[in-house]
């Protein structure tokens, strides 16, 4: 970094050295739900990066349809999930610098990976996602952004089913995460096996608004309540015995 800023001759390349510096301080800065690492920015610093460096590619690695409900300002779109996600990487300028996000930080951790494995050096994720984005009171744009979507859950309605049996475990999830449809089957067959335990999956693509206010910035995340207390909270994948034993010990 030092050299890049001996190297500067212009004001315009001065202020990209003062971006990236920025980054290596900011990979310090990280969000629980993923590893700490040098690719994983803030929304405050990815924020900083694509206000002070020009040459910045914004990446969005979500499907079309999560794209055209909001997005961040000129960012490109490739879906990590689609069959043309390799080719199209591959025709990407590999010198350039490039932020990558999704939903909540983990197929755009993915793409970074394949990114760099394939010969991308400046290539960094958005930890936490859109999620963590919006908390932070950024915003988005997009085709129907601005249109009023009501989440098919309200406030109320979630506070009505935390309260309706003894232990109720919440689940939020999205339909593309991995991890939650892994552990799908898993919380069907729980419901089964523990007598007293409503299980209650709470989709965060129909429930934007509600996932904001309930300060959800990852998933899959499952929450426990006892008689509408929260008494126990999982971040990421857990397998059944580990989530039937900490069930058993409230």
């Amino acid at each position: 970094m030092r050299k890049l800023i001996r190297s500067v001759t212009s004001f315009h390349f001065f202020r990209k050295g003062i971006a990236w510096l920025v980054l290596g301080v900011a990979s310090l800065l990280v969000f629980r739900c993923h590893p700490i690492d040098e690719t994983s920015l803030t929304p405050e610093t990815f924020a900083q990066i694509i206000a002070t460096n020009p040459d910045v590619v914004i990446l969005d690695v979500r499907s079309p349809e999560e794209f055209s409900n909001g997005h961040i300002k000129n960012a490109a779109n490739i879906d990590f999930n689609s069959a043309e996600f390799s080719a199209k990487i591959e025709a990407m300028d590999k010198s350039r610098p490039y932020l990558v996000y999704c939903l909540s930080g983990g197929r755009s951790a993915d793409a970074v990976l394949v990114l760099k494995q394939r010969g991308f050096e400046k290539v960094y994720n958005l930890n936490g996602g859109l999620l963590a984005w919006q908390r932070s009171n950024y915003s988005l744009t997009g085709d129907s952004f601005n249109e009023p979507q009501e989440d098919l859950i309200s406030m109320e309605e979630y506070s009505g089913i935390i309260h309706s049996e003894p232990l109720v475990l919440v689940d939020f999830y999205a339909p593309w995460c991995g991890p939650c449809k892994k552990m799908e089957p898993m919380l069907s067959e729980l419901q089964e096996d523990i007598i007293g335990v409503k299980v209650f999956r709470l989709n965060i693509e129909e429930n934007k608004h509600l996932a904001h206010s309930l300060g959800v910035t990852e998933i899959p995340i499952l929450k426990l309540f006892k008689a509408g207390k929260m008494v126990w909270v999982h971040h990421g994948l857990i397998e059944k015995p580990a989530l039937t034993k900490a069930i058993s010990n409230i």
